[in-house]
C-alpha cells in the first residue's frame, strides 16, 4: 500500500449500519447520515486484447484490475441553520485536507460491514448538498470515494513462530504480506524465510561453531553501500582530480529510484529515446553527466568493489558509453572498467585499465595481459553490413545574368538543392549490446582478481559468468597499485555520430546506460576468506525484518539489502489456490537458541 494513516481499530467498535468512519471520524460524531449504498462487486476492469487479420475472434492477453470506487448517498439532518452549517463546516474539516503529503491514502470503514474491513483511498467528488425541501434544513449529497488498492484489510495478525516448519491459518482471499521480525541472541551468519520453492535468504548458509570466538569476526567490514535510488551521495560536473577519456561533462543525470541513469531530453515526451547528453566541445569526444561519489577516509590498502550496470542500444551506429572509475584517498584515478561503443555499428566491447591514465595502463581484463578489450564471442552476430543514407534538401542562393536591353545585369535567386550521403553500418550484436551485469574486483596484497557477470533483469538472478581472472603484481606493480580505494566516480557519454551534425538532425533512440548498487568493503587479515570460516553477519541484539511488501531486508532499522540472495523472491501468502486457507513456512536457524522469530500481517479481502 502507498503511504497511509493508521487508525486504531477499536473505534470501529459498535458501529451502526447508517454510519461509516473516515480517518478514523465517525460520521455520526460529524452530523450526517450514510443512506443505502451498493458495494462494489469488482475493481474496474479493463480488457487487453489484440485483433489479429484472419483470426476467428481476438487474442484476448488479460484483464487489468484498476481502482475500485464506491458512491456514497449521506443526508444531513439539521434542525436550523446554525445547526446546519456547524455540520456543513464539519463535513469540510473532516474530508478535506489540503495539507496532505502526496499520495496519502486514509481509511474508511461502513457500518454494514460486519467485518469492518478498511479500505484505503481518497475522495474524488463531493458536490454540493441539495435540501430536500424549500422549508427543512436537511440535505443530500453523493461522495465519491476511490481506492487505488481495491483491496480491504483487517487489524493485524501477530504469530509467534514455535518450530522449523509452521503450518499458518491465513485469514483473507486476497494476497498478503507477511514481515518477519527475527530477533538475534546468538550470532548468525545466515537467515533464511521459506515457503515452498520460493525464499527470502540473507548472509551465507555455512554451518558454524558459535562457541568459537573466531567466527563473530567479520575481516571484511562493508564501509560503502550506495544504492543509487538519489545524488544525495554523489557530486555531479567536471572531475578536478582526474580527467575524462576524451570526454567532459555535461548534461544531466536522473534517478529512476533504484539506478541512476541520464536524464530526458524532452520530459514531456520522455519516450522518443532522447537523451540530456549536453553540447560536445570538441568533434569526436564524449559528452555526458560525470558524478564523483563522497570519500570514505577509513580505508585499508586491501578491499572488494562490486557494481552493476546496464548498456542497451537500439540503433546500431549509436554511441555511447558508460565508465567507473575508482579513485584513491587523493581523489586520483586508479583503475577504469568500460563499456563503450564503436563506430559504424561495430560490436561494442568492455575494458578494465589499471593505471593512472590510459597512456600508462595495464590491461587486465580480455585474453590475456595487455589486452584491453573483452569481446565476449557467445552470442555474437555479425550482421550483413547496412547502408544508411540521409538525405537534405536547402534553399541556397545563386548568382546569375540576365539581358535587359542592350546590359546584362547581375541578379540572384534561390534554389532547391540536395545533398546526400551513404553511412556504412556493420550492423553486428555482442553480449554488450544489451546488457545488464555486475562487476567485482577484489584486492588482496599482491592479488587482484575480477570477475564480469551477466545478471537476469527480470528476477536479478546471476546468468552467467561472461569473464573472470586474476593478476598477481610484481614488486614493482605493487608499489603503484598498492593504495586505498576511497571512493569511484561515474561517466555516462555520447559520441556524435553523423546523424546528429546533420541538417536537419536525423533522429534516432539513443543507448540506454544506467549504474546502481554500488559496494566497497575493506579486506582486514587476508579476508573472510583467509580462515575459510563464515561470518557473522548478524550479532546479539540485533532485529532483522523482512518486509515482502516493499521487497526489502533491514538490520536494526537500516537498509541490510546488501547482505540479501540475489535470488530472494519475497514469497507471499494467499497467492496459491492450493494454500487452501494455510501456508507453510520454513525458517533456518529454527526458533530457539540463536533467535526467536514473529509475523505480522493484514489479512485481505477482495
Amino acid at each position: 500500500m502507498a503511504d497511509t494513516q493508521d487508525v486504531d481499530p477499536r473505534v470501529y467498535n459498535n458501529m451502526k449500519p447508517w454510519e461509516m468512519c473516515y480517518a478514523g471520524i465517525n460520521s455520526s460524531d460529524i452530523g450526517f447520515v450514510v443512506g443505502h449504498y451498493s458495494k462494489p462487486l469488482a475493481p474496474q476492469l479493463t480488457r487487453s486484447a489484440v485483433d489479429i487479420p484472419g483470426r476467428f475472434g481476438d487474442l484476448y492477453l488479460g484483464t487489468n484490475y484498476g481502482a475500485k470506487t464506491w458512491t456514497i448517498p449521506i443526508t444531513i439532518i439539521a434542525t436550523d441553520p446554525d445547526d446546519y452549517y456547524r455540520i456543513h463546516e464539519n463535513i469540510s474539516n473532516a474530508l478535506i485536507d489540503p495539507f496532505e503529503d502526496p499520495g496519502q491514502l486514509y481509511p474508511i470503514v461502513f457500518g454494514d460491514d460486519p467485518k469492518k474491513a478498511e479500505y484505503y483511498g481518497h475522495f474524488t467528488e463531493m458536490p454540493d448538498p441539495v435540501f430536500v425541501s424549500e422549508n427543512a434544513w436537511t440535505a443530500q449529497t453523493t461522495l465519491i470515494f476511490v481506492c487505488a488498492d481495491p483491496r480491504g484489510y483487517l487489524p493485524e495478525k501477530d504469530i509467534k513462530i514455535t518450530d522449523p516448519v509452521t503450518s499458518i491459518p491465513v485469514e483473507g482471499n486476497s494476497e498478503a504480506f507477511p514481515i518477519i521480525h527475527v530477533d538475534v541472541k546468538k550470532p548468525i551468519p545466515h537467515f533464511a524465510y521459506v515457503k515452498g520453492d520460493e525464499y527470502v535468504a540473507v548472509g551465507n548458509d555455512k554451518d558454524f561453531d558459535a562457541d568459537d570466538p573466531n567466527y563473530i569476526q567479520n575481516n571484511e567490514p562493508i564501509i560503502l553501500n550506495e544504492p543509487c535510488d538519489s545524488m544525495a551521495g554523489f557530486t555531479g560536473g567536471e572531475p578536478t582530480t582526474f580527467s575524462i577519456v576524451n570526454g567532459h561533462n555535461a548534461g544531466h543525470f536522473r534517478g529512476t529510484g533504484n539506478a541512476m541513469t541520464v536524464d530526458f531530453q524532452d520530459k514531456a515526451n520522455p519516450g522518443n529515446g532522447r537523451r540530456d547528453w549536453g553540447k560536445p566541445q570538441v568533434e569526436g569526444s564524449w559528452h555526458g553527466p560525470a558524478m564523483v561519489h563522497t570519500p570514505i577516509t577509513n580505508v585499508t590498502k586491501d578491499w572488494q568493489f562490486e557494481f552493476r550496470f546496464h548498456h542497451t542500444k537500439y540503433y546500431n551506429r549509436a554511441m555511447a558509453k558508460i565508465e567507473v572509475y575508482l579513485l584513491d584517498s587523493d581523489g586520483k584515478r586508479r583503475a577504469r572498467v568500460a563499456i563503450k561503443d564503436k563506430k559504424s555499428g561495430v560490436t561494442p566491447g568492455m575494458t578494465f585499465d589499471i593505471g593512472p591514465d590510459n597512456n600508462n595502463a595495464h590491461y587486465a581484463i580480455g585474453r590475456g595481459e595487455n589486452k584491453p578489450w573483452l569481446d565476449w564471442k557467445d552470442g555474437a552476430v555479425n550482421g550483413k553490413n547496412k547502408t544508411v543514407t540521409l538525405t537534405s534538401k536547402k534553399k541556397v542562393k545563386v548568382t546569375y545574368y540576365k539581358k535587359e536591353g542592350r546590359k546584362k545585369v547581375k541578379k540572384t535567386k534561390y534554389v532547391w538543392k540536395a545533398k546526400t550521403v551513404k553511412l556504412e553500418d556493420d550492423n553486428n550484436t555482442g553480449v554488450f549490446s544489451d546488457f545488464f551485469g555486475s562487476v567485482r574486483i577484489r584486492k588482496v596484497g599482491k592479488l587482484l582478481s575480477w570477475k564480469v557477470t551477466k545478471i537476469n533483469s527480470d528476477d536479478m538472478s546471476p546468468e552467467k559468468v561472461l569473464c573472470k581472472g586474476s593478476w598477481t603484481m610484481s614488486d614493482a606493480d605493487y608499489k603503484k597499485f598498492d593504495f586505498g580505494l576511497s571512493t569511484f566516480a561515474v561517466f555516462m557519454g555520447k559520441m556524435d555520430i553523423t546523424e546528429d551534425r546533420w541538417d536537419p538532425v536525423k533522429t534516432y533512440h539513443e543507448p540506454y546506460l544506467s549504474f546502481t548498487d554500488a559496494k566497497i568493503w575493506n579486506i582486514v587479515n587476508g579476508g573472510n576468506e583467509n580462515n575459510g570460516k563464515p561470518t557473522n553477519i548478524l550479532q546479539v541484539g540485533d532485529e532483522l525484518i523482512i518486509d515482502t511488501e516493499r521487497k526489502h531486508t533491514y538490520r536494526n532499522g537500516m537498509p541490510f539489502d546488501y547482505e540479501t540472495a540475489m535470488g530472494s523472491t519475497y514469497p507471499t501468502w494467499n497467492t496459491d489456490k492450493r494454500e487452501n486457507g494455510t501456508v507453510a513456512v520454513g525458517f533456518d536457524p529454527p526458533p530457539g537458541d540463536s533467535v526467536d522469530i514473529g509475523i505480522t500481517y493484514r489479512p485481505a479481502y477482495q
